[in-house]
C-alpha cells in the first residue's frame, strides 16, 4: 500500500512505495536454505521474522530503478556466488546496486539518529557521501567519486590463522544480515552492509586506501574473484567482534524457544538438515574450531540482523 509523501531520492511529492533497506530476496534465500524455513532478529533472538526492514520511502519510478538493480544483483552476482561460481563478471548495474544499498543504509541510520554522536567533521563527510551517492543514482554524475564501493566474497571457508577468529565466524558471515556505520576514527568511516557470505562497504571517508585493494566496484564492468583480494585488518577484527556478539545473543535464547527449534528439527528428514545452508556453516565452524567448542554455543538456527546491530 502506498503512502503520500516526498520521495527520499528524487524528492518529488508522490505515492510512496514500500521499500526494503536490504532486498527481500536476501531474506527469502536465508529462509529457503534453513531447515526450519525461519529467520530470527539478533536484537530479539526469541522472535522469528519473515522479512527485513521496509519503509515507505520511494516514489514508483525510483522504486522501479532500485528493483531493476536488485534483480540484476540477485540473478548475476548473489546467487552465482552462493552456488560457488568464481570468478563472476559484472556490468554497470552492479555499482548502481551497491551505491543504492550504501545510500539507503546510511539514510536509514541517520533518520534513526543512531550516529548522532559522531563529530561535526564526520557529519559533514556523511552528508557529502549521501549527496554524491544520490547524484550518481539519479544519473547526475558519472561515478560516486571518492565515496567508493568495495565488495567482499566470504561465502567459502575461512582458513585457520594466527589472527583471533570467532568459533561463530562462518555462521555469522553466511547466515546473517547486518547494517552499520563503522567509525574507526576520522580517517576511516564506512557504511557496512552484510549479506549471507558477502560484504559491501561504502566509503564515507577513507584517507589511506592501501588496505582496500582489489575489491573496488568499478563503474562499467569488472570481475569478482575472492581468491585475489586484500582484507583490511580493522574490518576483519570488526567481523570477529560481531561474530562474538551474535554468539552471545544466541546463548541468551530462552529455553522455550530452544525447545521449539528442537521440535522443528525432529520433524525434518536428516538429509534436509545436512544439506541446508545452516548446517553447512555450522560444519565449517566445527572444522575450524572443533565440535566441543562450537556446540557450547550453537543454537542450530539462523540469526538474521535486519536492524542495525
Amino acid at each position: 500500500m502506498a503512502a503520500q509523501g516526498k520521495c527520499r531520492l528524487c524528492e518529488q511529492d508522490s505515492d510512496l512505495q514500500e521499500s526494503h533497506i536490504i532486498p527481500k530476496f536476501v531474506y527469502t534465500y536465508l529462509k529457503d536454505t534453513s531447515p526450519t524455513k525461519k529467520i530470527r532478529e539478533a536484537n530479539n533472538v526469541n522472535l522469528r521474522k519473515q522479512d527485513g526492514i521496509k519503509l515507505h520511502w520511494l516514489c514508483k519510478a525510483c522504486e522501479l530503478k532500485f528493483s531493476s538493480w536488485e534483480k540484476y544483483f540477485s540473478e548475476n552476482i548473489f546467487h552465482p556466488l552462493q552456488n560457488g561460481q568464481n570468478p563472476v563478471s559484472y556490468n554497470d548495474n552492479f555499482l548502481k546496486f551497491c551505491v543504492s544499498i550504501s545510500w539507503r543504509v546510511l539514510k536509514y541510520i541517520l533518520e534513526k539518529k543512531y550516529i548522532s554522536d559522531f563529530s561535526d567533521e564526520i557529519q559533514i563527510k556523511i552528508q557529502n557521501a549521501l549527496s554524491e551517492w544520490k547524484k550518481f543514482l539519479l544519473n547526475q554524475s558519472a561515478n560516486p567519486g571518492i565515496h567508493e564501493q568495495h565488495f567482499y566474497n566470504l561465502s567459502g571457508t575461512i582458513e585457520n590463522s594466527t589472527h583471533p577468529t570467532s568459533s561463530n565466524i562462518h555462521r555469522y558471515l553466511q547466515r546473517s544480515v547486518a547494517i552499520d556505520v563503522v567509525n574507526w576514527g576520522p580517517k576511516v568511516v564506512i557504511v557496512y552492509a552484510k549479506f549471507p557470505g558477502l560484504i559491501l562497504t561504502g566509503f564515507i571517508n577513507v584517507e589511506n586506501r592501501n588496505d582496500f585493494r582489489d575489491t573496488k566496484v568499478h563503474v562499467k564492468n569488472g570481475v569478482l574473484n575472492h581468491r585475489k583480494i586484500s582484507f583490511p585488518q580493522q574490518l576483519w577484527d570488526y567481523l570477529n567482534a560481531k561474530a562474538e556478539v551474535t554468539k552471545k545473543i544466541k546463548q541468551e535464547m530462552s529455553q522455550k524457544q530452544k525447545e521449539k527449534i528442537n521440535a522443528d528439527y525432529r520433524k525434518l528428514p536428516i538429509d534436509e538438515i545436512i544439506t541446508s545452508g545452516t548446517f553447512q556453516a555450522l560444519q565449517k565452524d566445527i572444522e575450524l574450531y572443533g565440535i566441543e567448542e562450537v556446540f557450547n554455543t550453537n543454537t542450530d538456527d539462523n540469526s538474521s540482523e535486519p536492524k542495525i546491530d
